[in-house]
C-alpha cells in the first residue's frame, strides 16, 4: 500500500489490489470518505469475480463494465471480466512521492498500455488522469468509469450542474423499474438515505455520463466515458474538489 498526502487529506493507494484507491481520510477530522473494506485486500487474478473479493474504496472500470464479450473487431468474443482488467491483477508502481503517485500496466485481452497519475493539484483537491496508448493495428472501443463507494452516514446533498435527469426508482412500483427525465433547476439535491432508496441518477454530461446509486450506507458515483480510440493516446481527467 502506498499513501500521498497534503497538510489536510491522505489517500492510501492499493497497486497490487487493481490500483485500488482503498481510502481518502480527513487527517483533521478522522473522516473516511470512501466505504471500507469488508474483506481482506486480494489481488483479483483475470478469470476472478470482483465480487468475491472486498469490492470497498474506489475503482477505474476499464475498457467495459459488465462483464460480457467485446463486440467487434478482431478481438470480437474476446470475454472481458466484471468491472474490466484495471480492476484485476497488479500496477506497477512508476513513482511514489508524498504527493503525488504514477502507475503504469498494459492490457491483457487488448493490446493497450495506461498510465495512470493520481496526485493533490491543492490541498483539499485530488486529480486522477490517465493515458491510454492503443498498441494494436485496429481502432478499440471502450468504456471508462470511477467507481467510488462514497460512505454515508446520514442526510447528504448532491451538488450537480443544471440539465437533463435520467431517474429511476428502485426498488420498482409494480410493473418494473420506472423511467422518467426531470430537469434539474437547483444543483443541490438534498437526499437522506433512510427515506430515499434509488437505483440510479443519469446526469447527461458534456463528455460523459453520471451515475449515482444510492442506498442506506453508501452512494456509489460512476464517472463515465465511452467512444473509440485509434492508434494514439486517449487522456482522460477528473478532479475531486476539497471543501
Amino acid at each position: 500500500m502506498l499513501q500521498i498526502e497534503s497538510s489536510t487529506l491522505a489517500l492510501d493507494v492499493l497497486p497490487e489490489v487493481g490500483g485500488k484507491i482503498g481510502q481518502i481520510r480527513d487527517k483533521l477530522s478522522g473522516r473516511e470518505f470512501l466505504v471500507a473494506p469488508r474483506k481482506p485486500y486480494r489481488t483479483i487474478p483475470l478469470d476472478g469475480d470482483w465480487l468475491q473479493f472486498d469490492t470497498s474504496g474506489m475503482d477505474d472500470c476499464f475498457p467495459n463494465i459488465a462483464a460480457g464479450p467485446y463486440p467487434t473487431g478482431p478481438w470480437a468474443a474476446t470475454q472481458l471480466p466484471d468491472l474490466g482488467g484495471w480492476t484485476h491483477g497488479c500496477w506497477n508502481v512508476i513513482e511514489a512521492g508524498q504527493s503525488r503517485v504514477v502507475l503504469e500496466r498494459t492490457g491483457e485481452a487488448l493490446p493497450y498500455s495506461v498510465r495512470k497519475t493520481v496526485r493533490f493539484v491543492e490541498e483539499c483537491t485530488l486529480e486522477f488522469s490517465y493515458r491510454v496508448q492503443n498498441r494494436g493495428e485496429f481502432p478499440m472501443r471502450y468504456m471508462w468509469s470511477a467507481h467510488p463507494l462514497i460512505s454515508v452516514e446520514g442526510p447528504f446533498e448532491l451538488r450537480l450542474p443544471a440539465g437533463d435527469l435520467l431517474f429511476r426508482t428502485f426498488p420498482s412500483d409494480g410493473g418494473g423499474p420506472r423511467l422518467a427525465h426531470i430537469r434539474i433547476r437547483e444543483p443541490v439535491m438534498r437526499v437522506d438515505p433512510s427515506r430515499h432508496k434509488f437505483e440510479g441518477l443519469y446526469h447527461r454530461a458534456r463528455r460523459g455520463l453520471v451515475r449515482i446509486a444510492l442506498t442506506g450506507t453508501y452512494a456509489a458515483f460512476y464517472i463515465r466515458l465511452a467512444g473509440y480510440s485509434g492508434r494514439r493516446c486517449l487522456v482522460q481527467q477528473f478532479r475531486i474538489p476539497g471543501r
